[in-house]
């Protein structure tokens, strides 16, 4: 087993924590992951101090851990949240492009729509297998909160669960950029997925070189296993993203598939799958147009890349079952946890920078996780406005295609 497959059952578990420990008899593991938290931010503290000593030379560790430590401590604290929270819906809304399409009323009480109190309430969508968030990432206190600027109020859950039933949206009166709130302050769900996410993408960015960034290296190519694929990709980020929405705990397996936006698609959205397949075929295109100008003979280093890594032996078949293995458990993973635990949590822009950041073979080649990073928040947008079916069609579709081709003509 690998330690990246180790790394996930540890975070699985703590994930099933999290979620237990909004049931009354399990409070204290809230407290528990708190001490994990406050335990994180001392290693932080230290590795501050030790790259201002001398004695750890990266680079980017000083900075990079300096602002870990400094977010790790803020979250721990409900108003700095409740500020992530703001940061993140604003953000939401403008790489979702909500804030530039035609000005529209808001919802009120007599159009259907019932508002919320505070900042705390999450937003249900009108499209409810886009962006959902349930009553299973609401702390109970948050959802008894009330307020004096509003006329109705969703103070129970029977209340909120029938606003996501009914799809009725939930807004905050006279604000467009948080219509749509991410990121549930009060949730502890939410908190540990934010710490886990900003832990894991300081430690990535903190091993790149930035050195590279306009002379990219590229690693040894080492032929990619189909048992890696299967139980790291596959297995592993499906079972952190089931995990993670709760499976069992606060939401049963129906549900689940719903909140990580795994439903059956219509035809348009297939189509729409296969449409940005070659949408992302035209977007690798004009980038190689810049990327290959960096060093000598990128694209000759580059596709020396591509052919040790995925060609599976030389022949068609190997190949096949190579391109096929990468499409499935590659595509279907990422985006079971990108586009679908994460992104409603943490918004689209968030979602694609750690999509790009784990991929970790460009480390030596920032550029390359600029790259990625920006198609994943593209594909972010796709799923916002249809569902994560979408985008796994499109993720598989693309896989597939380039990872076979790669064995011909890499």
């Amino acid at each position: 087993m690998s330690w990246d497959l180790i790394g996930i059952f540890l975070l699985c578990i703590l994930a099933v924590m999290a979620h237990a420990s909004r049931q009354p008899s399990w409070k204290w593991l809230a407290g528990f992951i708190r001490a994990i938290i406050l335990i994180s931010l001392g290693i932080e503290l230290i590795s501050v101090f030790t790259s201002m000593i001398g004695f750890n030379t990266g680079k980017n560790t000083l900075a990079i851990m300096t602002v870990l430590s400094v977010l790790t401590a803020g979250m721990l604290f409900l108003p700095f949240r409740q500020g992530i929270s703001v940061v993140l819906s604003c953000l939401n809304q403008l790489f979702s492009g909500q804030i530039f399409l035609a000005k529209r009323q808001l919802p009120s009480a007599a159009a259907g729509a019932i508002p919320v109190t505070g900042d705390a309430i999450p937003v249900i969508d009108t499209a409810i297998t886009a962006n959902t968030i349930t009553t299973a990432d609401v702390a109970p206190e948050a959802q008894a909160m009330t307020a004096d600027n509003t006329e109705t109020t969703a103070t129970t859950p029977e209340q909120l669960e029938l606003a996501a039933k009914e799809s009725i949206t939930v807004v905050k009166p006279n604000s467009i950029w948080l219509a749509r709130r991410i990121f549930v302050a009060e949730s502890m769900p939410h908190l540990t997925a934010l710490w886990i996410y900003v832990t894991c993408l300081a430690y990535i960015l903190s091993s790149i070189d930035m050195s590279n960034f306009n002379l990219p290296a590229l690693p040894i190519p080492i032929p990619v296993p189909i048992d890696q694929l299967f139980s790291y990709n596959g297995l592993g980020l499906i079972m952190l993203s089931v995990f993670g929405v709760g499976i069992f705990i606060t939401r049963k397996p129906k549900e689940v598939l719903q909140r990580l936006g795994i439903v059956k698609p219509t035809l348009m959205q297939i189509g729409i799958g296969i449409a940005m397949i070659f949408v992302t075929f035209a977007y690798d295109w004009i980038w190689s147009l810049f990327t290959h100008q960096f060093g000598s003979n990128m694209a000759s280093r580059l596709s020396n890349y591509n052919a040790g890594t995925f060609t599976g032996g030389g022949d068609a078949l190997s190949s096949f079952l190579l391109a096929l293995a990468t499409g499935i458990f590659a595509g279907v993973g990422e985006e079971t946890l990108i586009r679908g635990a994460l992104q409603p949590v943490l918004g689209i822009f968030p979602a694609g920078l750690l999509h790009g950041a784990l991929h970790g073979q460009f480390t030596h080649a920032p550029i390359y996780i600029v790259q990625v990073a920006g198609w994943s928040t593209m594909m972010g947008i796709v799923r916002y406005y249809t569902n994560t079916t979408t985008t796994i069609i499109s993720h598989v579709g693309f896989n597939f295609i380039t990872t076979f081709l790669f064995a011909f003509n890499p």
